[in-house]
């Protein structure tokens, strides 16, 4: 185990990015709870980035967008 974010860094609905080096990902807090998602695309192994507005972990190789709970939520090939 790693720590990867305090309690003060992650508020109620707060996202935040991690890299430890060997392990790359999203920490979140919802309803209480904190959950991790991996930062990299299961498709093509590209780094995700965060989309603050949409609420949602994007590919930028294929367009790919992923839920902050790692769901495939929008796909399309080039």
């Amino acid at each position: 185990w790693r720590t990867v974010a305090t309690t003060q860094d992650l508020p109620e609905g707060g996202v935040r990015a991690f890299d430890t080096g060997t392990v790359v990902g999203f920490v979140r807090r919802t309803g209480g709870r904190v959950r991790a998602t991996s930062g990299i695309c299961t498709h093509q192994g590209c780094r995700l980035a965060l989309d603050p507005a949409q609420q949602r972990l994007n590919c930028p190789c294929h367009r790919m967008a992923f839920s902050l709970a790692g769901e495939v939520v929008n796909y399309k090939i080039r």
